[in-house]
């Protein structure tokens, strides 16, 4: 003990050591309650923190495993399922538009009905449709029918004077004395000599390479049409001379076949037989002039 301690004690007492001794250990006792141990890093809670975590229970993990997967359940508020039934409620007590239907259902039949309809007045205007183009066109083929065209053959000619190893050609002219338009198709058209005593072949024969064929050449009313330098015969001496002393009979046939407007086909043939008239002054003339044969000229 220090010389001032001693001091004091031999002031005081002996009684008063008692006392300060009392007094150090208390102050001891509560510096080591509140300091920690050192080198300890744990805190020592206080007694009321250690009451409130004694409260509260051990967080649980949550977290899904592969054996127990988390499963979340979502449960409807009680706000949802009381708007949901208040809407039962509504459309329940929606009240009947007509026949106990509600204002849905009668749209729903009376928009099938409107189809339904729709579709029936469809099939009935293609029905007229289909009856009102076939009085159509039958109307126009009797039109056509009595205003038909019609190919007459209006003159035959011959070309070339007639002698041994001399060429013929003929021209051939027509015209549609009918009203209505003439689509002329193909021509054809033949010279025959043969001796005077001997028939006509009983029906026309032609070649192919005589043939004119047409792209529906189209012949007005009242117009004429040419065929010209048609393919005749190269005559020989004894035709020649045949037909000079008309012991001979130089024949030319052919057809016109054409179109009307309904494409209705038709034809129209002729026959003419050659005339040779010997005028005064030596000279000989010849012409074609019309056969009557039901053969060989006709018209359809």
């Amino acid at each position: 003990m220090s010389n001032r301690v001693r001091d004091i004690l031999a002031i005081q007492g002996a009684p008063n050591i008692g006392w300060l001794l009392i007094i150090l250990v208390l102050t001891a006792g509560s510096a080591w309650s509140d300091d920690p141990i050192p080198g300890s890093t744990e805190k020592i809670a206080s007694p009321q923190k250690q009451a409130s975590n004694t409260k509260q229970p051990t967080a649980e993990d949550y977290r899904g495993t592969e054996k127990q997967p988390l499963f979340v359940k979502v449960v409807d508020s009680p706000q949802t399922e009381t708007n949901a039934t208040k809407n039962e409620n509504k459309s329940s007590d929606k009240p009947a538009f007509v026949w106990g239907m509600a204002a849905e259902e009668a749209t729903a039949i009376f928009t099938g009905l409107l189809v339904v309809v729709g579709a029936l007045t469809a099939a009935v205007l293609i029905g007229q449709s289909y009856f009102l183009r076939r009085s159509v066109n039958l109307a126009r083929d009797e039109f056509i029918s009595t205003h038909r065209p019609k190919i007459r053959i209006r003159h035959v000619w011959i070309r070339g004077r007639i002698g041994p190893s001399k060429r013929i050609t003929i021209d051939v002219v027509v015209v549609n004395s009918g009203i209505s338009p003439a689509f002329l198709r193909e021509f054809n058209a033949k010279v025959l000599i043969q001796p005077s005593d001997r028939i006509l072949p009983q029906e026309p024969y032609f070649m192919d390479n005589t043939k004119a064929t047409m792209s529906d050449y189209s012949l007005l009313s009242g117009i004429p049409y040419v065929f010209k330098d048609r393919p005749g015969e190269h005559l020989t001496t004894d035709d020649a001379n045949g037909v000079l002393q008309q012991t001979h009979v130089m024949y030319c046939y052919g057809y016109v076949e054409y179109a009307d407007a309904a494409h209705n086909i038709r034809k129209t043939a002729f026959f003419r037989r050659l005339k040779v008239v010997e005028i005064p002054d030596g000279k000989i003339v010849v012409r074609f002039e019309k056969e009557d044969d039901p053969d060989y000229e006709y018209e359809d």
